[in-house]
């Protein structure tokens, strides 16, 4: 989890993603790793919409995390 949370720090949004949701596959019932997971979505997309020129690829990819 700490490493999650210093890839999230770093703006390294799919290796934090990637990393909480194997420890979710492990700890499924852990309310913290599935908000820590909304959250770094949640932070993507917010990052990716801030963006002064995204593809239209990256915005498609944005919502459908949040979905």
């Amino acid at each position: 989890m700490y490493l999650a949370k210093a890839y999230y720090k770093k703006k390294d949004y799919s290796s934090c993603k990637k990393i909480t949701v194997n420890l979710l596959v492990k700890h499924p019932e852990d309310l913290r790793l599935k908000f820590n997971l909304a959250y770094c979505l949640y932070s993507e997309a917010n990052h990716i919409f801030e963006l002064v020129s995204r593809t239209p690829k990256l915005t498609r990819t944005a919502i459908k995390n949040l979905n």
